[in-house]
């Protein structure tokens, strides 16, 4: 989940580098490094530092890189293989400190080649996978071969996954090749860049070119790309669709309550751009896919909760039969012949997802942001999210963003197969297009009372969520998000299965959020609760709740989506004031590209 970054510039090559580095932080913050080179020099020049690339800042500052490179390759880290240390932070070097690399990935076979390299007389200074293949690339350069061979040669030896970025002394070039992980190419008027993720090369480059597995790219003054069978090739480039200032917090104190604040403008833009398809029940015309039969979900994490929502309402109102699957316990066995795979992810880059996507047994639909991902260019069909870049690692708007597809794609489906009589599904349409209003009032609701609430809770050390049917994955989502952003403990139940078990974790002035949908009965819980001393905190509908976001009593076939706004500023509230830092979450990284 490491992000990378490498450039050729001829001015401002250190500054663009960090400036792509911060914008892929969200991908890992235990450490960070940057290496260049300078025309003539015999030895890369390094710097690295643990914790934030504020840390690395402040370190250039005090030891700054020499001026006038042109190549240069940076990382952010999130650990996998070896402690936090500077020793294990990107760059890695050689022995002689003439070949540099960055890595994001896992060398699974990196135990079984360092020991060769000792035996050769390598000294490796690092407990990290990565450093092996700075050690490889030099063997190969001794032998004549130039670095493209060099890096060729050496990914023939590689077990695992990897997107690497490797420059040497006395080479004119940055060497990029990736197999299993993301690495994309841009171009620009005043230089080439690639990163792990198209959003880093926003301000730099217009137009991006995603590798394939096992491509070879130097990146020059020009840009030479091979495939595997090392035949030049053009790749299909695609404009990046974002602005710079779309990267940042604007107003906000924070990306993630930017992010938070921007979910109903995104929910409009939705359902401006869908509702008419789903009313004429087209969606699946749209997708260029058949409506589908049987429908298996796959997701993790917060898209995951949102699968659920979808799932409902297809099993509900479709009459489709569904599941969903958490995609790293996916089991090729449970998979039904026919049956359309509905793969969810944000970031389009989610290991556990891609690695499940392998022998379906039907077509593939993506829903996700980043229509250029991985995840997209394997599906025969993408619903593209379009919310814009999510830099807090804790999903907001693409969570809200990924419900409302499903919900689409649930009615649409409803609509198609005949199982929703005109008035019906006028009605629900009129209730999904009065979504964004209702999250845009909840999001203000919850801003008037966050403060309040969160001093009450924060001495608790951790929450109890109860909800029941169409509210259970908005409480599940609700205590994700808490645990994320706070690290206190917060789990999630149905309120038939408290008395099996969780009861027994209630005492006085312990938090019970109460997550209603304006039909399930929950009043009994609340009585027990109560009954032991919880600090009872319902969102819901009517007098007594600590969010009164619902504004009827009548729950939506979709359960209560407003009521993640509230969720969501508790939760950013509540770690704000214990000084957490809200878009970097201690051991967490946005784009899960490990399995």
């Amino acid at each position: 989940m490491c992000g990378i970054l490498a450039g050729r510039r001829t001015r401002d090559l250190v500054d663009v580098v960090l400036s792509g580095l911060r914008a892929l932080e969200y991908r890992g913050y235990d450490s960070a490094g940057v290496a260049v080179l300078t025309p003539g020099s015999e030895l890369v020049d390094r710097r690295r530092s643990t914790g934030r690339l504020a840390d690395l800042e402040f370190r250039l500052l005090a030891d700054p890189l020499p001026p006038g490179a042109v190549l240069g390759i940076g990382h952010t880290r999130w650990a996998t293989h070896g402690g936090i240390s500077e020793g294990n932070a990107h760059p890695h070097c050689d022995c002689t400190g003439r070949v540099a690399v960055v890595h994001n990935g896992i060398v699974t076979n990196a135990a079984e080649i360092a020991s060769l390299l000792v035996t050769r007389g390598h000294r490796l200074t690092s407990g990290v996978d990565s450093e092996v293949v700075a050690h490889l690339v030099k063997e190969e350069l001794d032998l004549g071969w130039d670095l493209a061979a060099a890096v060729r040669i050496t990914t023939r030896r590689l077990e695992g996954s990897w997107a690497l970025a490797v420059l040497a002394a006395g080479h004119d070039s940055v060497v990029l090749t990736a197999r299993n992980s993301p690495l994309v190419v841009g171009t620009g008027q005043e230089g080439n860049a690639a990163a792990s993720d198209p959003v880093a090369l926003v301000g730099t480059c217009e137009e991006v070119s995603f590798l394939d597995d096992d491509d070879l790219v130097e990146l020059g003054e020009d840009v030479r790309w091979f495939d595997h069978h090392d035949l030049a090739v053009q790749r299909a480039t695609t404009r990046l669709r974002w602005r710079p200032e779309q990267t940042g917090t604007g107003a906000h104190a924070d990306r993630t309550a930017r992010e938070i604040d921007e979910q109903a403008d995104h929910a409009a833009e939705l359902v401006r751009t869908w509702v008419p398809s789903v009313r004429s029940g087209r969606v699946w015309d749209q997708l260029a896919l058949p409506v589908p039969e049987r429908v298996r979900f796959l997701a993790c994490g917060s898209s995951r909760h949102a699968a659920e929502v979808g799932a409902r309402v297809l099993r509900r109102l479709a009459g489709t039969p569904c599941e969903v699957t958490v995609a790293s316990e996916h089991d090729p066995a449970d998979q039904v012949p026919g049956e359309l795979t509905v793969a969810v992810s944000q970031s389009g880059e989610t290991a556990d997802v891609l690695r499940a996507l392998d022998a379906l047994p039907g077509p593939l639909l993506a829903v996700t942001n980043s229509p250029t991902s991985s995840l997209a260019r394997r599906a025969d069909a993408v619903f593209d999210l379009g919310v814009g870049p999510e830099l807090g690692v804790a999903a907001t708007k693409t969570f809200t963003a990924q419900v409302l597809a499903g919900v689409f794609l649930a009615l649409s489906s409803a609509v198609a197969r005949g199982r929703l009589p005109r008035s019906s599904t006028a009605e629900l349409l009129d209730e999904l297009s009065a979504t964004p209003e209702a999250l845009h009032r909840a999001g203000r609701l919850a801003l008037h009372r966050a403060d309040e609430l969160a001093e009450r809770l924060a001495p608790q050390p951790g929450f109890l969520f109860v909800a029941r049917g169409a509210a259970l994955p908005y409480a599940a989502e609700g205590a994700l998000k808490l645990e994320e952003l706070t690290y206190r403990w917060a789990q999630c139940h149905p309120a038939g299965e408290f008395k099996h078990g969780p009861l027994a974790l209630v005492e006085p002035g312990t938090p019970v959020v109460v997550v209603e949908d304006g039909a399930a009965a929950l009043d009994t819980i609340v009585h027990e609760v109560s009954a032991r001393g919880a600090d009872v905190l319902r969102v819901g509908w009517g007098e007594g709740c600590a969010f009164g976001v619902l504004d009827r009593p009548e729950p939506h076939a979709w359960g209560p989506l407003e009521s993640i706004a509230a969720l969501q500023h508790l939760a950013r509230t509540l770690a704000a004031r214990l000084g957490r830092d809200v878009d970097r979450p201690r051991n967490l990284a946005k784009s899960v590209t490990v399995v």
